[in-house]
């Protein structure tokens, strides 16, 4: 088998074992396909007139988690999958992101509604997280690169430290269900890109499908309506506090990202730390949003930040403290 030479070198062989494990000797086509923001490597692979999706993690990754939710008929289908090779070959959703699949937004948001809750009753993962843990982590990274200082990050951080963490709720937990990672054939809604999935808490995917689904009190209603059936004030403080810690992981992520531009970009655009999302959704719109860039990982990153100030600012945020204890 004659692989492209845009497959490095030192995996071409893996490759070529994957492809033959997966489609013995029928004819392949492989061809490259932008990725999101992983370190992994993505193909397109068409072979018998279908597409698959070829990916090149590092060696050693885990696949266990996409496994068991492409069982469930959540994930697309593997094909092959090798935790020593870090190789991973699975059906080609040719759909469309949900944002433009549905007829209206309250119909999108609740079948991505269902969909989590049919993750979320799957049997919980075997690869653990701690949620808390990590956004330690990512704080103590940001303050100790210190290249965003000031009252805007003093007042965020001083307001999560008032959230409370609850450790008993714990599912099958995909953990970045981001508009790129949400997909609908015409048929059903699919979620890919599975790198980040562990048992966890199970109002993080519910803020973080909030976050990216849910941009009226109407929508996030349609969301916690759909998953709990009737979801009471319990719930909605939890999902709230949840979408604040879920905006600032996404910030901190994007800071860390963007990191050694920080300086140059802040000089250029001094009005970077006041963004909102209102205009990420006009860059977007413009065409002028690319989160592979640290410009636009800048800019989405304060949105992100400003988005969480402005909720623990607000008089709901004292209340659904109060109501979770």
């Amino acid at each position: 088998m004659q692989l492209p030479e845009f497959i490095p070198a030192e995996r071409q062989a893996a490759v070529t074992e994957a492809l033959t494990a997966a489609f013995e000797r029928m004819p392949v086509t492989v061809s490259q396909l932008s990725g999101g923001l992983s370190n992994a490597t993505v193909y397109r692979v068409e072979a018998a007139g279908n597409a698959y999706v070829l990916k090149l993690d590092a060696p050693g990754t885990n696949y266990e988690c996409q496994q068991a939710a492409a069982s469930a008929g959540i994930a697309p289908a593997v094909l092959y999958a090798s935790e020593a090779q870090g190789i991973c070959i699975s059906a080609f959703i040719a759909g469309k992101p949900v944002r433009s699949a549905f007829a209206s937004p309250v119909e999108m948001v609740t079948a991505v509604a269902q969909t989590i809750r049919r993750m979320h009753d799957m049997p919980p993962f075997a690869r653990q997280g701690n949620m808390q843990a990590l956004v330690a982590q990512l704080i103590a990274g940001f303050r100790k690169a210190a290249t965003l200082q000031g009252a805007l990050y003093d007042e965020v951080f001083s307001g999560y430290a008032k959230i409370p963490w609850h450790h008993v709720d714990l599912v099958a937990s995909h953990n970045d269900l981001n508009p790129t990672n949400v997909l609908y054939d015409g048929t059903q809604v699919y979620v890919i890109d599975w790198d980040a999935a562990f048992t966890n808490d199970r109002y993080a995917d519910l803020a973080i499908a909030a976050n990216s689904f849910a941009s009226s009190p109407e929508l996030e209603a349609a969301l916690l309506s759909t998953y709990f059936d009737a979801p009471g004030t319990f719930e909605q403080a939890r999902l709230f506090l949840m979408r604040q810690t879920c905006y600032i992981v996404y910030a901190l992520m994007m800071f860390q990202l963007a990191a050694p531009a920080i300086p140059a970009l802040l000089a250029e655009y001094p009005q970077i730390q006041e963004t909102r999302l209102r205009q990420i959704g006009e860059m977007a719109q413009a065409g002028q949003l690319d989160l592979r860039g640290a410009k636009s990982q800048l800019f989405y990153g304060h949105a992100m930040f400003n988005e969480a100030l402005h909720n623990m600012r607000s008089a709901r945020f004292e209340a659904a403290l109060q109501t979770v204890g």
